[in-house]
């Protein structure tokens, strides 16, 4: 007799750039789970007794819990105020920050100072040597944040509702494997969703996203014990341009306003590089005076192909 679930739980991975096809999915939900940590003034910014500009200063000062992508965040709360005037539940579930707090605010910010200070003080190899310590530190956090939250959810889960959809960042894949493992003979139907999926399809058949370089490096220490020490030398190489392109090209602008298609542009070009061509765009971008370089990715790969 096959199995009739009473509840469907959505892993939807995509891009912060994209709020709204995150709200489309969250939206026919009956509980949407946000990736953040716990505070107190959720509630009350859902409900309009504080403002967005209260809500943004309370978790700066009082709880020192202030988003990484705070404009994303805002336009959840605005999109998701409707669902939560109609007694959806609206629920934070990453772990508390204490658990790892040194490694937020101590050891990863270290980490990737190093990794960039390589580009006006140090060399390529001390570059590698940088992104890759940092690659390991965000592995090590992420699996701590991934096991700690998975344990929340599978503890609450009786409580979601029919519909759950949990959003996730595209390199938290591990909470979904997770899920389907451990709720595998349950009530509980787990799938997953890859909201950029359409723009990544215009580069492959069956592609879901296209991974830069430093998420792959990371990847690599999340799900490998003795990970390949060439493919770790090389994706620290490609990983090394791509954060330097990223940060330039965006200077002026924030992070999060990156469209999907410019990450994209930006990974397929890093990601087909050998190790002899990032150290030869290592040299050609520390070299280049003007900064043009950095805003042109064909002329760059013509420059390491000559």
């Amino acid at each position: 007799m096959p199995q009739t679930f009473k509840r469907r739980i959505i892993v939807g991975f995509g891009h912060h750039a994209e709020t709204n096809k995150w709200l489309k999915q969250m939206k026919r939900a009956d509980t949407v789970l946000l990736e953040a940590p716990p505070e107190p003034y959720l509630e009350k910014v859902l409900s309009k007794k504080i403002s967005m500009k209260n809500y943004f200063t309370a978790l700066r000062f009082g709880a020192d819990l202030s988003p990484v992508f705070p404009e994303h965040t805002a336009r959840l709360i605005r999109g998701l105020r409707a669902s939560h005037a109609k007694g959806k539940k609206i629920l934070q579930s990453e772990p508390e920050r204490k658990g790892f707090l040194k490694m937020l605010s101590d050891e990863l910010p270290s980490a990737q100072q190093k990794a960039r200070a390589a580009w006006p003080f140090g060399g390529f190899d001390e570059g590698i040597k940088a992104v890759t310590e940092k690659a390991k530190l965000n592995a090590e956090i992420n699996n701590m944040r991934e096991k700690e939250r998975v344990n929340w959810i599978l503890q609450n889960v009786n409580t979601f509702g029919k519909r759950v959809f949990i959003e996730t960042g595209q390199n938290h894949t591990k909470v979904y494997h997770e899920l389907k493992r451990k709720l595998e003979g349950t009530h509980n139907n787990v799938t997953q969703i890859q909201l950029n999926k359409r723009e990544a399809q215009r580069y492959g058949r069956g592609v879901g996203f296209i991974y830069p370089p430093e998420n792959q490096l990371e990847r690599l220490f999340i799900f490998s014990k003795n990970p390949d020490h060439s493919k770790i030398k090389l994706l620290a190489a490609r990983a090394l341009i791509s954060d330097w392109l990223n940060l330039q090209h965006y200077r002026k602008r924030k992070l999060e306003s990156r469209s999907v298609k410019t990450v994209f542009k930006i990974a397929r070009f890093t990601n087909k590089l050998s190790l002899e061509q990032c150290e030869k765009a290592f040299n050609l971008i520390r070299e280049d005076r003007t900064g043009k370089l950095v805003f042109s990715l064909e002329k760059l790969k013509k420059l390491i192909q000559t």
